[in-house]
């Protein structure tokens, strides 16, 4: 299996502050990478995040061995640090956390909110992470469709997330890497900007600067003054 390549950016939309986080690295034959996006409104959303993509990848690339059990951990680890900086900043920040670390071919994907992971192999998009949000809730139940989920009123209200006294409980998987599959972690500031479909046809062919240097272009064209923070990392 060649060696995987990864591209990433994060930047602040319409925003003043970027309160999104990509990190990504590798030890050994192990690569990390992560994305986080911290809650608007909620103050030091940006701390939080930083926090959350800081933490992880430290953990992610040290750890002996990444399994669910471990990636659960982490999990509550970081939640217990978020909550600690908000009792010394004096405020209620929070923040999604994604990840995926792949060894060889073996592929750990965890995620908490709704910065989701994708995967890609033959212009086929193959999995989808589920959204800890209303609007999932109302994409389960057939109240809306999952596209209606891009433009929903209520597509910014999470069910979980960082930041809460509550025990995460994220969804975490485990498989492997097939082909030449590629990876996309993205923030809701991207994704909502484009269809599954848009993004399945995007990721066939080029290298995965290529890929997502278009992709950036295209959500930008399609960001307002106000948009989110728009980040991304693409692995293959």
């Amino acid at each position: 299996m060649k060696p995987l390549n990864v591209s990433a950016f994060s930047l602040p939309g319409g925003r003043d502050i970027n309160e999104d986080a990509v990190r990504s690295g590798r030890r050994g034959r192990r690569l990390v990478a992560v994305a986080a996006d911290g809650l608007g409104g909620q103050g030091g959303g940006d701390v939080a995040s930083r926090i959350a993509a800081d933490e992880a990848l430290e953990a992610l690339l040290s750890a002996p061995k990444v399994n669910p059990d471990a990636a659960q951990r982490l999990l509550e680890q970081i939640n217990s640090s978020v909550l600690a900086e908000q009792l010394q900043a004096g405020c209620k920040m929070m923040s999604t956390l994604a990840f995926a670390v792949a060894q060889g071919r073996r592929l750990l994907l965890a995620h908490l909110g709704d910065t989701r992971i994708y995967r890609f192999r033959g212009g086929r998009l193959i999995y989808c992470s589920r959204d800890h949000s209303v609007t999932q809730t109302l994409a389960d139940s057939g109240e809306i469709t999952r596209e209606a989920m891009r433009t929903h009123e209520s597509r910014n209200l999470l069910l979980q997330c960082l930041g809460q006294m509550a025990t995460p409980n994220p969804e975490i998987r485990q498989g492997f890497l097939l082909g030449e599959e590629r990876l996309l972690l993205c923030t809701d500031g991207f994704w909502e900007k484009f269809s599954d479909e848009e993004l399945a046809r995007a990721m066939t062919g080029e290298s995965v600067d290529a890929i997502l240097d278009r992709l950036k272009e295209t959500a930008l064209s399609r960001a307002g003054e106000d948009s989110d923070n728009i980040s991304a990392i693409l692995v293959g």
